[in-house]
């Protein structure tokens, strides 16, 4: 009994070592440098920010691999990003739904006037 606690308690230390330390590595990542989304049908483009939305969600996985693939231009090769789609809860409309995030019928937010 003695010995398979002490194997336990060993366990759930390295376990807890392993994490931190991978909470550590995670927390280094350089933070992307922002983009245009030009994929905008009728709309001017969107420069999109990492860094201002990482102060909120310093989490990468609340929007990666979930709402967004990791590389540019691989979520929707191509095709705009509808703003129906976004009203239906797709894409940035995930957060920007006026309860996480401002609501994106709020468009002056993110599309500047010509």
């Amino acid at each position: 009994m003695q010995k398979s606690r002490r194997w336990t308690i060993s366990f759930i230390a390295a376990a807890a070592a392993v994490a931190l330390t991978g909470a550590w590595a995670y927390s280094q990542m350089p933070v992307p440098p922002d983009f245009q989304l030009t994929q905008t049908k009728d709309y001017t483009p969107v420069t999109f920010s990492h860094k201002k939305h990482a102060v909120k969600n310093p989490d990468c996985t609340v929007c990666h691999v979930k709402i967004f693939q990791m590389k540019k231009g691989t979520t929707i090769p191509g095709k705009p990003f509808l703003i129906a789609d976004m009203m239906a809860g797709k894409y940035c409309g995930t957060c920007h739904n006026g309860q996480k995030a401002f609501a994106v019928a709020e468009c002056v937010k993110c599309h500047p006037k010509k």
